[in-house]
């Protein structure tokens, strides 16, 4: 798997270590990053579920569970062919596709 930088970063870090200072040294290390093919990536969001009970009926009601990012709800249920209720949480979040991952320590 690749890994992904940010431009600006390596840039900077090139600029720092090894002490560019003229105008030539900047363009020729601008030109071979735009050399660089870039990749479109979105940043990884962790998190968790949070889970709330029905504030009303919480013996009787599913729990929700509450994204610990968006702070949006996904689906926790559903019938399955036999009607039974099916209790499940997912890996990620629907809404903001955040990977629910994130350790929580209680």
């Amino acid at each position: 798997m690749d890994g992904y930088v940010n431009k600006k970063d390596v840039f900077n870090e090139i600029v720092d270590s090894y002490h560019i200072r003229t105008d030539i040294q900047f363009k020729a290390l601008r030109e071979a990053l735009n050399k660089v093919p870039i990749a479109d990536v979105v940043p990884v969001q962790h998190a968790h579920w949070i889970e709330k009970k029905h504030p009303q009926y919480p013996d009787i009601c599913h729990n929700k569970y509450f994204c610990s990012h968006c702070n949006k709800t996904a689906p926790t249920y559903y019938l399955d062919y036999s009607h039974e209720i099916i209790s499940e949480k997912w890996d990620y979040c629907p809404n903001c596709w955040a990977i629910m991952d994130e350790e929580v320590n209680e």
